[in-house]
């Protein structure tokens, strides 16, 4: 009975390796389910189309011209005269120089030149300011492609006045 057992054993083992062997004309099955992804994903997949070929389209570049600011006056209209400090009186004049005095704080006077330079357009500045020992310089230049604004801003120790010296060129 053990011997009749074992030769059912190995037919039947026989009998199942060769149902699941392939045949010549067919290809070997790995799996015949399909589990799906727990994470998904993406698939890029070509055109089918030959006609669908991606063109590169340059970008037309046209000429524009920026329009000026009305509100940002030209530099070559400004006159010394536009460079007097609100709160100063005129001291001296001389060709493209110009002295002022004011009794304000020199950096109030300091800064609305600075803004002055910046809002007429100047792109080229240079702004140094020096204080020592109550005694006050400060240099501003600005520029522009065909004309130059310096300043020159100073403060005694001992005085109450501020002297400012604007020259254009």
């Amino acid at each position: 009975m053990f011997g009749t057992l074992t030769i059912l054993i190995i037919i039947l083992a026989i009998f199942i390796t060769a149902q699941n062997t392939p045949k010549k004309d067919q290809g070997e099955v790995i799996s015949d389910t399909i589990k799906p992804s727990s994470t998904p994903t993406s698939t890029l997949t070509p055109s089918q189309n030959p006609n669908d070929t991606p063109t590169i389209v340059p970008p037309t570049l046209t000429p524009t011209s920026t329009p000026a600011s009305t509100n940002i006056p030209n530099f070559d209209n400004q006159t010394n005269a536009d460079f007097k400090y609100p709160n100063s009186t005129t001291i001296s004049q001389s060709g493209s120089e110009t002295a002022y005095e004011s009794s304000d704080d020199p950096k109030k006077i300091t800064d609305w030149y600075k803004k002055k330079i910046k809002s007429i357009g100047m792109k080229a500045t240079s702004f140094v300011q020096t204080s020592t020992n109550g005694n006050v310089l400060n240099k501003l230049v600005g520029a522009s492609q065909n004309q130059e604004v310096r300043v020159e801003i100073s403060k005694q120790n001992n005085s109450s006045l501020v002297k400012i010296v604007v020259v254009t060129d």
